[in-house]
């Protein structure tokens, strides 16, 4: 052993080499080795190689064995030396764990990580955006608290939805019962919502989210939903076109009081427009109709899931 050559291998030492070796190879029994970074490692440099040169135990050391046919594997080696009654080194014995599995769970931590701070910093840069505009369009203090905390509401019921879904595909129906939340009690049961199932990306359901919290609310203050009579339809509905499939949503409001076309473009407005136009790459069509407010929106197939 003092020459570096292998003189036993165990079932398991094959499974990860990929290959049997033959009594007497020096060094490793691995194709060709790697440093954790990707860069060659030579046989002669390895863990089990130093300590038999250096007669140390190396620990805390990873490597990255490429196997015959190309798949690789990485492992922590712990290389121990062995000596006799004299202290002399007569050879040593590895033991070398395979990781693979801890590296793809690492590789996962750090993908949600990037994700997460991905998101908190789009989500800081909408509560940004929300508190300026409302400022800007707020007549006082009053408004501009009731308008922000309604729209910060919106955007928190839309968080609690992805959350529970670890941030993947979201169904449509639960984004617009999570948006009624809020109202239970007072004009929940006046909305009717039909529709097949549909499952929206996560970018998608935050733009609805603050699409129909922004509908919600005109609607309870000036809408259909102001006086006991008015009621909402929500539609929608999965359809084929020349540029592929897409989803189409109605809003119509019913029977509440008489529409007439607002003298400016409020912030409610600009930011319904900026979700589905913008962020979504969809269409926005918003029709003051004198029977109740009536509002299509097109999402493109991309956003679907």
């Amino acid at each position: 052993m003092s020459t570096g050559a292998f003189t036993f291998f165990n079932k398991t030492a094959v499974e990860l080499a990929g290959r049997v070796p033959e009594i007497g190879d020096q060094w490793c029994v691995s194709w060709r080795l790697y440093n954790a970074d990707g860069t060659p490692l030579p046989h002669d440099q390895c863990p089990m190689a130093i300590a038999i040169k250096e007669g140390r135990p190396v620990r805390g050391a990873e490597a990255v064995a490429e196997r015959p046919d190309g798949t690789r594997v990485p492992f922590q080696p712990y290389p121990t030396p062995l000596r006799d009654s004299e202290g002399k080194l007569i050879g040593a014995i590895n033991m070398m764990i395979d990781i693979s599995e801890r590296k793809r769970a690492e590789e996962r931590q750090k993908v949600l990580i990037d994700e997460l701070n991905h998101r908190v910093k789009n989500t800081l840069a909408t509560v940004q955006s929300l508190s300026q505009q409302t400022a800007r369009h707020a007549r006082d203090l009053d408004e501009f608290n009731r308008s922000f905390s309604s729209r910060l509401l919106g955007l928190a019921h839309a968080h609690d939805l992805l959350t529970r879904s670890h941030w993947g595909p979201a169904p449509l129906r639960s984004l617009i019962t999570n948006a009624m939340a809020p109202m239970a009690g007072l004009a929940a049961e006046r909305i009717t919502a039909e529709g097949p199932f549909v499952e929206l990306g996560p970018q998608a359901a935050l733009a609805l989210a603050m699409v129909l919290n922004e509908l919600l609310t005109n609607a309870m203050k000036y809408g259909a939903l102001s006086c006991d009579d008015g009621a909402v339809r929500v539609a929608w509905r999965e359809s084929e076109h020349a540029n592929g499939r897409q989803l189409t949503m109605e809003w119509r409001e019913l029977s509440g009081p008489a529409v007439t076309p607002p003298e400016r473009s409020g912030f409610g407005s600009k930011l319904m427009q900026r979700c589905i136009e913008r962020d979504l790459g969809g269409r926005l069509e918003v029709r003051y109709a004198p029977a109740g407010l009536e509002v299509d929106m097109i999402i493109p197939a991309a956003e679907l899931a």
